[in-house]
């Protein structure tokens, strides 16, 4: 009993958060996110000096989501208020620097804003329950209005709205080179399909490249978009 007591007051920061970021993480109910394990979620839990609102009832679903948010930009390596797609197009160019037409799979990066939004509801309505195991009845929240939805007698979760994509066309049919010597041959992935070069190449486009397409590539990550449903 004495072991287990103080077991509780050393961790008596993470414990309030425990089950939201349990939820969040990946759960029997709610998938994971790309790349985080348990170890790091309880690592960053304990340095995590704010509220997940995950569970409570009397916060919006907004509030959820922003709180969930603020977790997920620490278990990504990020500042907290880092939007998700600033982190996605980062981790996006990390992944593709220097590879020759082989964009990472998107299931390795965050997810979008919207799919998040989703993922966010499902975590909350499954901490909502846990937290009402000690009570007579579970909370009175319908399944259909957080993230889920009816496939025949089975609840399906929703993983992107409808018609979005993962990511532009633009990024999908994404060509980049890892040249070293200035990009001024067909040797180049980008030159050889008359492309200019871009931050994800291994050149990223700077004053070094001499590809003669050279031009001021479009912005496939506009920041006008950033946290658009």
């Amino acid at each position: 009993m004495q072991s287990l007591m103080s077991m509780i007051q050393r961790h008596s920061t993470v414990i309030p958060n425990l089950l939201g970021a349990h939820a969040l993480s990946g759960c029997d109910t709610v998938s994971s996110l790309a790349g985080i394990g348990k170890a790091t979620v309880f690592k960053k839990l304990a340095a995590f000096t704010d509220c997940l609102c995950l569970g409570d009832q009397l916060a919006s679903l907004e509030e959820v989501t922003e709180s969930c948010l603020r977790f997920v930009a620490t278990l990504y390596g990020r500042e907290q208020g880092t939007s998700l797609n600033s982190m996605r197009a980062d981790i996006f160019k990390k992944k593709i620097a220097g590879k020759r037409h082989t964009p990472p799979k998107l299931s390795s990066l965050p997810p979008t804003m919207a799919a998040f939004k989703l993922h966010c509801q499902r975590a909350h309505f499954q901490t909502a329950l846990w937290k009402a195991a000690d009570k007579s009845s579970p909370p009175d929240l319908y399944p259909l209005q957080y993230g889920w939805v009816m496939n025949g007698p089975e609840l399906r979760p929703v993983y992107t709205p409808p018609g979005q994509l993962a990511a532009p066309d633009e990024v999908l049919n994404l060509v980049s080179c890892g040249c070293k010597t200035g990009c001024k041959t067909a040797l180049c992935s980008c030159v050889k399909f008359t492309l200019t070069c871009s931050e994800f190449c291994k050149c990223m486009g700077q004053a070094s490249c001499q590809n003669p397409m050279k031009a001021v590539a479009p912005d496939v990550f506009d920041s006008s978009d950033e946290e658009s449903p």
